[in-house]
Protein backbone atom coordinates (compact mmCIF):
# COMPACT_ATOMS: atom_id res chain seq x y z
CA UNK A 1 0.00 0.00 0.00
CA UNK A 2 1.29 3.45 -0.91
CA UNK A 3 1.87 5.90 1.94
CA UNK A 4 -0.70 8.64 2.37
CA UNK A 5 0.04 12.30 1.72
CA UNK A 6 2.33 14.06 4.19
CA UNK A 7 0.58 15.70 7.13
CA UNK A 8 1.39 19.04 8.69
CA UNK A 9 0.66 17.55 12.11
CA UNK A 10 2.94 14.50 12.20
CA UNK A 11 1.00 11.45 13.32
CA UNK A 12 -2.24 13.39 13.66
CA UNK A 13 -5.61 12.10 12.60
CA UNK A 14 -6.32 14.81 10.08
CA UNK A 15 -5.22 15.72 6.57
CA UNK A 16 -3.71 19.09 5.74
CA UNK A 17 -6.98 20.06 4.09
CA UNK A 18 -9.01 19.26 7.21
CA UNK A 19 -6.53 21.13 9.42
CA UNK A 20 -6.74 24.18 7.13
CA UNK A 21 -10.55 23.99 7.17
CA UNK A 22 -10.50 23.72 10.96
CA UNK A 23 -8.35 26.85 11.31
CA UNK A 24 -10.53 28.81 8.87
CA UNK A 25 -13.78 27.73 10.54
CA UNK A 26 -12.43 28.39 14.03
CA UNK A 27 -10.71 31.73 13.49
CA UNK A 28 -12.04 33.25 10.27
CA UNK A 29 -15.67 32.18 10.62
CA UNK A 30 -15.52 32.41 14.43
CA UNK A 31 -17.15 29.05 15.11
CA UNK A 32 -16.78 27.65 18.59
CA UNK A 33 -15.26 24.23 19.21
CA UNK A 34 -18.66 22.92 20.29
CA UNK A 35 -20.26 24.17 17.07
CA UNK A 36 -17.57 22.41 15.05
CA UNK A 37 -18.02 19.16 17.01
CA UNK A 38 -21.79 19.31 16.40
CA UNK A 39 -21.32 20.02 12.69
CA UNK A 40 -18.83 17.19 12.28
CA UNK A 41 -21.15 14.80 14.16
CA UNK A 42 -23.90 15.61 11.64
CA UNK A 43 -21.47 14.44 8.95
CA UNK A 44 -20.81 11.20 10.88
CA UNK A 45 -17.44 12.19 12.39
CA UNK A 46 -17.36 11.76 16.16
CA UNK A 47 -14.46 14.02 17.16
CA UNK A 48 -14.08 15.58 20.59
CA UNK A 49 -13.50 19.27 21.24
CA UNK A 50 -10.22 18.34 22.97
CA UNK A 51 -8.95 16.60 19.83
CA UNK A 52 -9.77 19.67 17.76
CA UNK A 53 -8.09 21.93 20.32
CA UNK A 54 -4.96 19.78 20.22
CA UNK A 55 -4.88 19.95 16.42
CA UNK A 56 -5.26 23.74 16.50
CA UNK A 57 -2.43 24.00 19.05
CA UNK A 58 -0.10 21.85 16.94
CA UNK A 59 -0.97 23.75 13.76
CA UNK A 60 -0.44 27.02 15.64
CA UNK A 61 3.08 25.93 16.56
CA UNK A 62 3.78 25.35 12.86
CA UNK A 63 2.65 28.91 12.11
CA UNK A 64 4.95 30.49 14.73
CA UNK A 65 7.70 31.35 12.17
CA UNK A 66 5.11 33.13 10.04
CA UNK A 67 3.86 35.01 13.10
CA UNK A 68 7.44 36.05 13.93
CA UNK A 69 8.06 37.24 10.36
CA UNK A 70 4.85 39.30 10.30
CA UNK A 71 5.67 40.85 13.70
CA UNK A 72 9.22 41.70 12.56
CA UNK A 73 7.94 43.36 9.38
CA UNK A 74 5.35 45.29 11.38
CA UNK A 75 7.99 46.35 13.93
CA UNK A 76 10.26 47.64 11.15
CA UNK A 77 7.51 49.84 9.69
CA UNK A 78 8.18 53.56 9.71
CA UNK A 79 4.53 54.30 10.58
CA UNK A 80 2.30 52.40 13.00
CA UNK A 81 -1.26 53.02 14.11
CA UNK A 82 -1.49 51.77 17.68
CA UNK A 83 -4.30 51.30 20.17
CA UNK A 84 -5.24 49.11 23.11
CA UNK A 85 -8.51 48.02 24.66
CA UNK A 86 -9.60 45.81 27.53
CA UNK A 87 -10.25 42.17 26.73
CA UNK A 88 -11.80 39.65 29.06
CA UNK A 89 -9.93 36.34 29.19
CA UNK A 90 -10.31 33.25 31.28
CA UNK A 91 -7.13 33.09 33.29
CA UNK A 92 -6.43 29.48 34.25
CA UNK A 93 -5.64 28.85 37.88
CA UNK A 94 -6.92 32.04 39.48
CA UNK A 95 -10.47 30.75 39.78
CA UNK A 96 -11.95 34.22 39.75
CA UNK A 97 -13.61 34.05 36.36
CA UNK A 98 -12.68 36.38 33.53
CA UNK A 99 -9.58 38.50 34.02
CA UNK A 100 -9.08 41.89 32.40
CA UNK A 101 -6.23 41.80 29.92
CA UNK A 102 -5.30 44.25 27.19
CA UNK A 103 -5.55 43.67 23.47
CA UNK A 104 -3.04 45.88 21.66
CA UNK A 105 -3.19 46.40 17.91
CA UNK A 106 -0.34 47.70 15.76
CA UNK A 107 -1.29 48.46 12.16
CA UNK A 108 1.54 49.00 9.68
CA UNK A 109 1.37 49.73 5.95
CA UNK A 110 1.01 46.05 5.06
CA UNK A 111 0.76 44.12 8.34
CA UNK A 112 -1.39 44.01 11.46
CA UNK A 113 -0.25 42.60 14.81
CA UNK A 114 -2.44 41.84 17.79
CA UNK A 115 -0.72 41.48 21.16
CA UNK A 116 -2.48 40.16 24.27
CA UNK A 117 -0.92 41.27 27.54
CA UNK A 118 -2.11 41.40 31.14
CA UNK A 119 -0.85 44.99 31.45
CA UNK A 120 -1.38 48.35 29.82
CA UNK A 121 2.26 49.13 30.50
CA UNK A 122 4.57 50.95 28.13
CA UNK A 123 6.69 47.79 28.07
CA UNK A 124 4.22 46.28 25.58
CA UNK A 125 4.78 49.18 23.17
CA UNK A 126 8.53 49.05 23.82
CA UNK A 127 8.71 45.32 23.06
CA UNK A 128 6.68 45.59 19.90
CA UNK A 129 7.99 48.85 18.47
CA UNK A 130 11.63 48.10 19.27
CA UNK A 131 12.30 50.64 22.01
CA UNK A 132 15.20 50.07 24.40
CA UNK A 133 13.60 49.31 27.78
CA UNK A 134 16.26 51.26 29.71
CA UNK A 135 16.63 54.40 27.58
CA UNK A 136 13.36 54.40 25.64
CA UNK A 137 15.32 55.05 22.44
CA UNK A 138 14.54 53.30 19.17
CA UNK A 139 16.76 50.27 18.75
CA UNK A 140 18.86 50.68 15.56
CA UNK A 141 18.18 48.57 12.48
CA UNK A 142 20.03 45.26 12.26
CA UNK A 143 22.49 46.94 9.88
CA UNK A 144 23.25 49.54 12.56
CA UNK A 145 21.47 52.36 10.73
CA UNK A 146 19.01 54.72 12.42
CA UNK A 147 15.30 54.01 12.58
CA UNK A 148 12.39 56.40 12.32
CA UNK A 149 8.94 55.75 13.73
CA UNK A 150 5.68 57.65 13.50
CA UNK A 151 2.95 56.48 15.89
CA UNK A 152 -0.66 57.41 15.10
CA UNK A 153 -2.46 57.02 18.41
CA UNK A 154 -4.88 58.44 20.93
CA UNK A 155 -3.70 60.51 23.90
CA UNK A 156 -2.64 57.63 26.14
CA UNK A 157 0.53 58.73 27.94
CA UNK A 158 2.50 55.66 26.87
CA UNK A 159 2.26 56.74 23.23
CA UNK A 160 2.90 60.40 23.97
CA UNK A 161 6.07 59.62 25.92
CA UNK A 162 7.32 57.35 23.11
CA UNK A 163 6.86 60.28 20.72
CA UNK A 164 9.33 62.42 22.68
CA UNK A 165 12.24 60.08 21.95
CA UNK A 166 14.76 60.89 19.22
CA UNK A 167 13.68 59.28 15.96
CA UNK A 168 10.06 58.84 17.04
CA UNK A 169 7.02 61.02 16.46
CA UNK A 170 3.61 60.61 18.01
CA UNK A 171 0.69 61.82 15.93
CA UNK A 172 -2.33 61.81 18.23
CA UNK A 173 -5.94 62.17 17.29
CA UNK A 174 -7.41 65.03 19.27
CA UNK A 175 -10.82 63.34 18.99
CA UNK A 176 -10.16 61.87 22.44
CA UNK A 177 -10.58 65.37 23.82
CA UNK A 178 -12.70 67.07 21.17
CA UNK A 179 -14.94 64.52 19.52
CA UNK A 180 -15.26 64.57 15.73
CA UNK A 181 -13.16 67.65 15.11
CA UNK A 182 -10.69 65.90 12.85
CA UNK A 183 -7.86 67.84 14.50
CA UNK A 184 -4.46 66.10 14.46
CA UNK A 185 -1.22 67.21 16.03
CA UNK A 186 2.42 66.24 15.91
CA UNK A 187 3.70 65.24 19.34
CA UNK A 188 7.43 65.70 18.75
CA UNK A 189 9.47 67.45 16.11
CA UNK A 190 12.84 66.04 17.13
CA UNK A 191 14.71 63.51 15.02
Amino acid sequence: MAPGPPKAVGKGLFTNGFTAMLLVERFEAGRSANSLVTGLARQGAEISAATLAGTVAQAGALLAPLEDAIAARNRDSWHLHADETTWRVFAPGDGGGPAKWWLWVFIGPDTVCFVMDPTRSGEVLARHAGLDKDTGQLVPHEDGGPRRLVLSTDFYRVYESAGTRPGAWSISADSSRRRNTGHWWLGSYRL
